[in-house]
């Protein structure tokens, strides 16, 4: 018994640490919290130096967004400001035709992260927001520019030519439809080297006011001087004292219901030509606002962005 006792008490006694088990327990934890700082200084070195490249390519490409935002804006500028030139010559000198460019979009925006508009170095003062909202206010104004604009012409077209076609009616006013009554109901015709006269009957009042509105319409040169001059003193001073005269022999008179009919036609035709035409030019007006409001706003924002502090 007492053998098996001091076997077992030497097996304890073997297996006891001892002073370089201990050593060698305290490096190796040194060496694994060295191995761990390391790999820990590594990994944030790593980490730092790739967290710098990344903002470098962020800011180069935010850099880069924002010089085509602003070189859009310059070009947006120079064509809006022709357009509104075009547009204006067509107002002021009745021009049917106009000018498009199709380089008035916004397009661009799409390219843009409106946030690095109002980053921490845009936004120094409440006036820069303010510039920056009403610059993007009217960009977004034009969103549809281009096809509005070529929409309005085109509509205008086809309305004033609608109308236009039933206004050219005059012509049978003067010439066509006044003939063939002439045809109709001339008793003489008086020839003269120079032209034509067809006489009537003493009681035949309608067509004797007929001609001589007709003949004062010809002898006045600021209605009808090689070809048609003014379409509103031909309905002033011929179209409309026709359709009154007129309207004396309705209805006994069957061909003053014809002539009053077409006089009331191109009377018509014509005014329907004037409302469209200012309800155009109204339009006009309007994307002309549009477009000096942008222009104007952009100049603001190239102000504000060139004065020292206030943009990045």
């Amino acid at each position: 018994m007492i053998f098996l006792f001091n076997l077992q008490s030497e097996k304890f006694y073997d297996f006891s640490p001892n002073w370089f088990d201990w050593f060698s327990l305290l490096a190796s934890l040194i060496v694994t919290a060295i191995s761990i700082c390391a790999a820990y200084c590594v990994a944030e070195s790593v980490y730092n130096r790739e967290k710098k490249d990344r903002d470098k390519v962020i800011e180069s490409d935010t850099a880069a967004e924002l010089s085509l935002f602003d070189n859009s804006l310059t070009m947006l500028k120079k064509d809006s400001l022709a357009q509104v030139k075009s547009l204006k010559r067509c107002i002021e000198k009745k021009e049917d035709i106009v000018d498009f460019y199709p380089s008035i979009q916004i397009d661009f925006l799409q390219f843009t992260n409106i946030r690095n508009l109002y980053d921490k170095n845009r936004l120094k003062n409440k006036g820069n927001v303010k510039t920056i909202n009403e610059l993007m206010v009217s960009l977004y104004a034009l969103h549809d520019f281009r096809d509005s604009l070529r929409s309005e012409f085109r509509a205008y077209y086809e309305k004033y030519a609608y109308h236009e076609s039933k206004f050219y009616s005059y012509r049978d006013l003067l010439y066509n439809k006044y003939f063939m009554l002439c045809n109709m109901r001339t008793v003489n015709i008086q020839v003269t080297p120079n032209e034509k006269m067809s006489q009537f009957h003493p009681d035949d009042f309608f067509m004797e006011n007929y001609s001589k509105l007709r003949a004062e319409t010809f002898t006045n040169e600021s209605i009808i001087y090689n070809g048609l001059r003014s379409r509103e003193k031909l309905v002033v001073q011929f179209v409309r004292p026709l359709m009154e005269m007129s309207i004396q022999y309705i209805p006994e008179d069957f061909n003053a219901i014809e002539i009053n009919e077409i006089a009331n036609e191109v009377d018509s035709a014509f005014n329907d030509m004037e409302s469209i035409t200012t309800k155009h030019e109204r339009a006009i007006v309007s994307h002309i606002d549009s477009l000096e409001n942008a222009v104007e706003k952009i100049d603001n924002y190239m102000k504000t962005k060139k004065r020292r502090g206030c943009f990045g």
